[in-house]
C-alpha cells in the first residue's frame, strides 16, 4: 500500500509538472465559468464535456513516455508491482480530472446562485456524468498507452472514436440495426458516460449502463496489466 501511495503521489507530480498541460486544462477549466459570468449565472451546469476534455489532458500518455524513455524500467527496479504502477496512474488521472471537474461544478453553482439561480440538488446529479468520464476514460487510455509509445495512445483513442462513428453511420444509412448498435457501442467505450439518471438506474435490474461502464474501466486495467507484465523493458526504453 506504501508503495501504491509513493506511485500515486509521483504520479500527481509528474501530471502537473507540464505548462502546456496545465495550461490547456486551466482554459478547459476557466471557460464555463467565465460564461456565466457574463451570461449572469444563466446557461446551467457543466456537463460531461469538461470531464471529458480534462481526462484527454491529464490521462493522456499514463505508460507510453515512460516506457519509451527508460523511466518505467527505472520505477519497476524498486519493489513495486505493474499492477500497483497501473493503478497509481490511473487513480491520479481520475483525482486530477474528477476533482478539477467537480470543482468546476462547484464553482458554476455559486456564480449562479450569485445571480439569483441556485441549482440546488441538479448540482449533485451534474457531478454523476462527469466522475463518471473522468473515471473510465482514463482507463481506456491507459490499456492504449500500455500498448505504444508516447502520447500513441491518444491517436488510437481518436481512430477507433471515428471508426465507431462510421461504423453506426453506416448501419443507419443501410438499416442495418445490428451494425449501428456495434458502432453505437465501440462509441460508448471510447467515451464512456452515464447520465443524471445512473444513480437511479442502479437500482433498477438489469443495470446495462453501469455493467456496462464498470466492464470498460475493468477491461481497459486488465488489458493495460498483462500488456505490462509481458512487456520486456530494457535500459532506454523498450
Amino acid at each position: 500500500m506504501n508503495a501504491l501511495k509513493v506511485l500515486f503521489i509521483h504520479s500527481l507530480r509528474e501530471r502537473t509538472s507540464h505548462l502546456t498541460r496545465n495550461l490547456l486544462a486551466g482554459g478547459i477549466f476557466l471557460i464555463i465559468p467565465v460564461m456565466r459570468v457574463f451570461e449572469h449565472g444563466q446557461g446551467g451546469l457543466p456537463g460531461a464535456n469538461t470531464a471529458l476534455w480534462l481526462s484527454l489532458i491529464y490521462g493522456a500518455g499514463l505508460i507510453g513516455p515512460d516506457a519509451s524513455s527508460g523511466v518505467l524500467e527505472l520505477v519497476l527496479t524498486r519493489p513495486v508491482t505493474r499492477t500497483q504502477y497501473v493503478l497509481a496512474r490511473w487513480l491520479s488521472a481520475i483525482a486530477l480530472a474528477g476533482g478539477a471537474a467537480v470543482f468546476q461544478t462547484m464553482v458554476v453553482a455559486a456564480i449562479m446562485a450569485a445571480y439569483g439561480h441556485a441549482p440546488g440538488l441538479a448540482a449533485v446529479s451534474a457531478i454523476v456524468p462527469q466522475l463518471a468520464v473522468a473515471i473510465a476514460l482514463p482507463a481506456v487510455l491507459i490499456c492504449f498507452s500500455a500498448m505504444t509509445a508516447g502520447y500513441g495512445d491518444l491517436r488510437i483513442w481518436a481512430l477507433v472514436l471515428v471508426f465507431g462513428e462510421l461504423v453506426e453511420m453506416a448501419g443507419n444509412m443501410r438499416h442495418w440495426a445490428w451494425v449501428a448498435r456495434v458502432g453505437k457501442e465501440i462509441g460508448g467505450v471510447m467515451v464512456p458516460v452515464m447520465g443524471q439518471g445512473a444513480l437511479h438506474d442502479v437500482l433498477r435490474f438489469p443495470w446495462s449502463p453501469v455493467i456496462a461502464w464498470l466492464s470498460t474501466i475493468t477491461l481497459g486495467l486488465v488489458v493495460a496489466i498483462a500488456v505490462l507484465n509481458r512487456r520486456e523493458l530494457s535500459h532506454g526504453g523498450s
